[in-house]
C-alpha cells in the first residue's frame, strides 16, 4: 500500500452532522475522504473508488452495514479492504455479528473520539500494509 497519509476511506454515513466533522478531520490528516450516505451509495462508490479502509455505520438508509457486510462475505475477496464499524449500536450482539461477517474492528459512536477513530484507523492500515509485505 501506499504512504498511508493517502489512504483511501470510505465513509459510509447517513448523518451529515456526524460525517463532516470526522471527514474534515480525516483529510486535515491527510486522507483522502469518499462518503456514502446509505447502503446502495455504498456499493457503486466501493466498485468505483476501490478504497483502502471503509468506514461503515450499520443503521443507513435503502440498505443497512448489515446487509453490506452480509454481502461482502458472501462474495469473499469481492473487497480485499478492512472495515471498520463506527456505530451506534451497542450490545454484545451486534459487535460480534459485524465480526463474524468480517469487520476489522467495531467502534462505538458515542463513546469513541476523533482522536480513537483516527488511531483505530492508522492501526488497521498499518497492519494492512504489514501483512501485504509478507504477501
Amino acid at each position: 500500500m501506499k504512504d498511508l497519509k493517502n489512504a483511501k476511506i470510505l465513509f459510509v454515513e447517513d448523518e451529515p452532522t456526524l460525517s463532516q466533522p470526522l471527514a474534515s478531520r480525516l483529510t486535515r490528516e491527510g486522507f483522502v475522504v469518499t462518503l456514502a450516505q446509505d447502503g446502495e451509495e455504498a456499493f457503486q462508490k466501493l466498485q468505483k473508488e476501490d478504497p483502502d479502509l471503509m468506514l461503515l455505520d450499520l443503521c443507513l438508509p435503502r440498505q443497512s452495514g448489515f446487509e453490506i457486510l452480509e454481502y461482502l462475505a458472501a462474495k469473499k475477496n469481492a473487497h480485499p479492504a478492512p472495515i471498520i464499524v463506527l456505530s451506534n449500536l451497542s450490545s454484545a450482539e451486534d459487535t460480534s455479528r459485524a465480526k463474524e461477517l468480517g469487520a476489522y474492528d467495531y467502534l462505538v459512536k458515542f463513546r469513541t473520539s476523533h482522536d480513537e477513530i483516527l488511531e483505530h484507523i492508522r492501526s488497521c492500515l498499518e497492519k494492512k500494509s504489514t501483512e501485504n509485505k509478507e504477501n
